[in-house]
């Protein structure tokens, strides 16, 4: 089971996804799969750049254009029960910050999902988290692995 959807602009025969299998699956060689995961979070963890000095670049831009997004809206995009302006005006900056550094074909659904991933990580974030929580596929049967896609 593959999580991602497939984006219109995407190279669907090239790259990598984590996918979701069912370990009571006979067939399954889990110790390749769980390998081969590992490394490949790993690499990816690695290799992410970052530029602190852009960091409030999403902020400043929402100071200059200041638009108009309630706090259901953040809600919603979120997956919690509740926002305050603190958390709408959050979201808008790290979205904005998206818009403004992306190298690439920008797909602010990664964006979001990154960012709502965050959130209800965040052991602070506990008491507005939505009911819409993550269900793996075959419950505790569930083990994750990469594969080319």
């Amino acid at each position: 089971m593959e999580f991602r959807q497939v984006h219109p602009e995407a190279d669907c025969e090239v790259g990598r996804a984590l996918i979701a299998f069912d370990r009571r699956d006979p067939a399954a060689d889990q110790d390749r799969y769980k390998k081969e995961t590992i490394e490949y979070v790993a690499r990816c963890f690695g290799t992410a750049s970052y530029h602190p000095g852009l960091y409030g670049i999403g902020n400043e831009i929402l100071r200059r254009f200041d638009p108009e997004m309630s706090k259901h809206w953040a809600a919603e995009m979120l997956g919690l029960d509740r926002a305050d302006d603190a958390i709408t005006t959050a979201l808008q900056s790290a979205l904005l910050g998206v818009i403004a550094t992306s190298p690439s074909p920008l797909h602010l659904d990664a964006a979001l999902f990154g960012i709502a991933s965050f959130v209800h990580a965040h052991p602070r974030f506990r008491k507005i988290l939505g009911r819409q929580n993550y269900k793996p596929p075959f419950g505790e049967h569930t083990e994750y692995t990469v594969c080319t896609v």
